[in-house]
């Protein structure tokens, strides 16, 4: 029996746990091994194994090859069965067909040192629009490549209409020995998908650029550990939340779906928005604005509207010059408003507030996140149907954002005042239409 993975069991394993997703496309069938073994003729080709397979099969294997084989060799060792032919054009007319036995099929390869014809892709961050729509588009994209063998979504097990943002591809290149030369990661729909397949570059979800992965980012934040004395005095001085913190799903490279039963869950399903926030060490993160006592009485008496509202405001329109207030305001808006809140109640309850917070960065400008007062919620040009405001009303905070999202890529302005919405900011406009929805 084997033991090395294939690139397809490597794949499986990064899926996130907590939602299960099957897909049409098998991967695996198409999967190659890091290393192949030095061929026993001139003409060789190898059938990887799958994880499951027994030595019983071998009888199977061998009454399906072609007659124009002319010998084998088992390397059960390391998953692979050598079939051995007398001339290149036998080998060629082997290589390219799938094998299929009665207990699986599989994609013959050649030798070490020549490609693959068939390249098996993952692809995250696919936006979950009309499934015809999308893969017409990918087919576009790809074609220009090589020819789509198989394409499809994964879809959550027992609910196959419900789609999430993870496609599986298998790629077949127009040359024997030619490899992928396509970027990793690519526009789409006004999305950034990113796509991986063996010996792909790396690319980062994070920064968006290709040559690392999000763990070798240099815009990743790094954990800050408190000295013992700081920690003590944190304790002492501190009072815990008015709100318990939320807990926050997020994922990296791939392959986190759309819809709302997806978005709404704990699992790290890629949320498929425009500028997806890969995972952060939310214990590292500081508060970097510098608030006045002024500020802190009046921010105190918010309430949990209000300060979802200031908050939405704040991350849509403070300036993002410095690092240490960008990668605030790119965290979840639950976060946002955990920590806001949370460093406006501590110095709200100091016995001496000090002249500023534990603060990285101070605001240059009067912006709103210097403003108590929320600013004014523009009014939304359309009225949410009756029948669908229950719908509306259960919507988690991700799910607002995808919803603003969509209406921004898909709903045409037929009027001033809708397309001069339609360019607010998409939290600007959870906001407006949460403020028309009335809560019976």
């Amino acid at each position: 029996m084997a033991t090395g993975r294939s690139w397809a069991d490597v794949a499986r394993k990064k899926k996130p746990a907590g939602l299960q997703t099957e897909c049409s496309v098998n991967l695996e069938q198409f999967s190659v091994p890091r290393r192949l073994p030095f061929p026993s003729s001139r003409h060789s080709a190898f059938l990887p194994l799958p994880s499951g397979f027994v030595e019983e099969w071998l009888d199977d294997i061998i009454d399906k090859l072609p007659p124009s084989a002319s010998g084998v060799v088992s390397r059960t060792d390391v998953s692979l069965f050598e079939v051995c032919f007398p001339t290149g054009e036998a080998q060629q007319d082997f290589i390219n067909t799938p094998f299929a036995t009665q207990h699986f099929t599989t994609q013959p390869l050649p030798p070490a040192g020549t490609a693959s014809l068939f390249v098996p892709i993952k692809m995250i961050n696919v936006p979950v629009l009309s499934k015809l729509i999308v893969e017409q588009q990918l087919r576009k994209h790809w074609g220009q490549f090589g020819d789509i063998i198989s394409i499809g979504p994964h879809t959550v097990k027992r609910c196959p209409t419900l789609r999430t943002n993870c496609w599986d591809m298998v790629l077949k290149l127009p040359n024997n020995g030619s490899s992928l030369s396509a970027p990793p990661l690519f526009d789409f729909m006004d999305f950034k998908v990113m796509a991986s397949w063996p010996n792909s570059d790396k690319a980062c979800p994070r920064c968006k650029t290709v040559g690392h992965d999000s763990r070798g980012c240099p815009r990743r934040p790094t954990t800050k550990k408190p000295n013992a004395s700081k920690a003590r005095k944190t304790r002492s001085s501190a009072h815990p939340p008015t709100t318990p913190p939320t807990t926050i799903a997020t994922a990296e490279t791939a392959p986190r779906g759309a819809s709302p039963i997806m978005q709404s869950s704990t699992s790290a399903v890629v949320t498929p928005t425009a500028d997806p926030t890969p995972d952060m060490d939310m214990d590292s993160v500081d508060f970097p604005f510098r608030l006045t006592p002024e500020q802190v009485s009046a921010l105190v008496s918010l309430s949990p509207e209000q300060w979802l509202q200031h908050c939405q405001n704040v991350r849509a329109t403070h300036p993002r010059t410095q690092p240490e207030v960008d990668q605030f305001l790119s965290l979840p808006i639950e976060k946002i408003v955990e920590v806001f809140r949370t460093t406006v109640h501590n110095l709200s309850t100091s016995t001496s507030p000090p002249a500023t917070s534990h603060t990285t960065a101070t605001p240059t400008s009067s912006s709103s996140a210097r403003t108590a007062t929320p600013t004014p919620i523009p009014t939304c040009p359309f009225t949410i149907p009756r029948k669908d405001r229950q719908k509306f009303l259960s919507f988690s905070e991700a799910e607002w954002l995808e919803y603003a999202t969509h209406l921004k890529s898909t709903r045409k302005g037929s009027s001033p005042n809708m397309r001069s919405f339609l360019n607010l900011p998409p939290e600007i406009i959870v906001a407006s239409v949460k403020a028309q929805i009335p809560r019976d």
